[in-house]
């Protein structure tokens, strides 16, 4: 059985979007130390300082005698983009995050306010008030990994284009203690245990659809053009249902689900993708002419040895129109899900149709077949910037994300 040591994270989360307003002139000149607890030390540290153990939220002594809260819920995640670390005492937060290929420099944000920039992969914040709690963001770009590179990227490159970069923010979030003292900390530590000891499942759910009822067919590539109508999904965002009997049954163009139970020693994947059938109209009436249902394409994995308390996984998924030669709806995603209350996800996709993600969870001892008794559902992406052409035309616009943060508990 799972053992119930479970943890909220207070640190590291990744977001990708865009910081605007927020320039040098808002920057604070905070002393430029090196923290003592980094993703790169904080393996053999925590091995010299403390017996190891699958609660990810670790308690020590600093080297200047300080009490340290140090929460390392994502630090074990594979891509640079989403890994992260913070120690926390009542004199300083420290913060470290996955180094990408050829970064630009490290800005750092407190509370929206860019107080520094690094070329480092670690920050000390000195300006910290005991017992407050601050949201950090670290923010670069680097060279995308080529493994996720699009038709579009690797076609570019090959006619002597820059590779491919991606933007990233780290979102940091941390308490200062309150107090300095090993209990305190410790008391603190688990305190944020007790709500997901009972987190039985995770599911990320990605949805894309065609808001509108009908679109023009579009011609060449596809079967039928003018005087016909592809039929849409007329909808707009999902409201998830948080009874989990109700979360299925929306209309879409494709539904792909990756489940994670944490159940167990190590946390288990499964996944599975549903299609929505195509259906071509004669245009401006509910005459039906034609229907198909398309081929999918689905292969998702799991990205490392997972943790008992954390899990890394690559979802690659897509469908084409039935009708249609060219282009496809496309979505691969690589994700870093904890038991303890939290995610990170980078994505890239083809922005057409409209497109969500949301990732649910699930509490309570499993009943039947029937699933755990209760759920909470968190949005982590809503894209509708789309364009009717992708359904046939080459050179679809291509979005990428990069979203986290600490997901809805059951209380």
């Amino acid at each position: 059985m799972r053992k119930k040591s479970r943890a909220t994270l207070v640190a590291a989360t990744v977001l990708l979007t865009v910081l605007s307003g927020l320039t040098a002139a808002n920057a604070e000149t905070l002393p430029d130390e090196q923290p003592e607890f980094t993703l790169e030390s904080i393996s053999t540290q925590l091995t010299a300082r403390s017996p190891s153990e699958e609660n990810p939220f670790k308690v020590v002594r600093g080297k200047n005698g300080d009490s340290v809260l140090i929460d390392t819920s994502l630090s074990k995640s594979t891509n640079p983009g989403m890994s992260g670390l913070t120690s926390a005492s009542k004199k300083f937060v420290d913060l470290s995050w996955g180094a990408l290929e050829d970064p630009t420099p490290y800005e750092i944000y407190r509370n929206g306010i860019k107080i520094s920039e690094t070329r480092k992969t670690s920050f000390r914040d000195r300006k910290v008030t005991p017992g407050s709690k601050y949201q950090y963001r670290v923010s670069a770009s680097g060279l995308k990994d080529r493994s996720d590179w699009t038709e579009q990227e690797v076609h570019a490159v090959q006619n002597g284009q820059p590779a491919p970069r991606v933007s990233f923010i780290w979102s940091l979030d941390a308490s200062a203690l309150q107090e300095d003292s090993i209990q305190s900390a410790e008391a603190k530590g688990a305190a944020l245990t007790t709500e997901f000891q009972k987190l039985a499942a995770s599911e990320i759910r990605w949805t894309s659809f065609i808001p509108e009822r009908r679109l023009a067919a579009p011609g060449w590539p596809c079967e039928y053009g003018a005087g016909y109508e592809f039929g849409g999904d007329d909808r707009s965002w999902y409201v998830p249902d948080y009874q989990w009997e109700h979360t299925n049954y929306v209309s879409s163009r494709i539904r792909h689900k990756s489940t994670i139970s944490w159940w167990g020693s190590t946390p288990s994947l499964s996944s599975e993708i549903d299609l929505g059938e195509t259906h071509v109209y004669q245009a401006g009436t509910d005459n039906l002419v034609d229907q198909r249902l398309a081929v999918p394409a689905n292969d998702t994995r799991v990205m490392s040895t997972p943790s008992s308390t954390s899990i890394d996984l690559r979802a690659a998924f897509s469908a084409a129109n039935p009708f249609c030669s060219m282009n496809s709806i496309s979505i691969v995603y690589r994700a870093s899900v904890t038991s303890t209350g939290n995610y990170a996800m980078s994505a890239s996709y083809r922005r057409m149709p409209a497109h969500e993600a949301y990732i649910y969870n699930y509490w309570g001892e499993p009943i039947g077949n029937n699933g755990p008794v209760a759920s909470k559902v968190t949005a982590i992406l809503r894209d509708d910037v789309r364009d009717p052409f992708c359904l046939a035309g080459w050179g679809c616009q291509e979005a990428t994300f990069s979203g986290g943060g600490v997901y809805e508990s059951n209380q």
